[in-house]
């Protein structure tokens, strides 16, 4: 039996995939570190409110909670966007 290997990407490699690649490795910390400070029991609310307030530290341009109209077929359907 052999011993696994390593992968050989580093995170940059993996993460150049994305069109955006920094700005999604630093919102899916931010998530991550929201959800291990919170806990998997805490409400919606506490989830958006930790996550806002890295948002505004990191410097990152948000709005929380907005309506958009999708169009889809012919009838349109007016959607809550949410940060989770």
């Amino acid at each position: 039996m052999t011993a696994p290997q390593k992968p050989t990407e580093s995170k940059s490699d993996s993460a150049s995939e994305f069109l955006y690649a920094d700005l999604t490795y630093t919102l899916n910390g931010i998530l991550i570190e929201a959800y291990k400070e919170l806990g998997k029991y805490a409400r919606e609310k506490q989830y958006g409110n930790a996550v806002a307030e890295k948002f505004e530290k990191q410097g990152i341009s948000f709005a929380r909670e907005q309506k958009s109209a999708i169009q889809e077929t012919s009838s349109i359907l007016l959607l809550k966007i949410k940060l989770f």
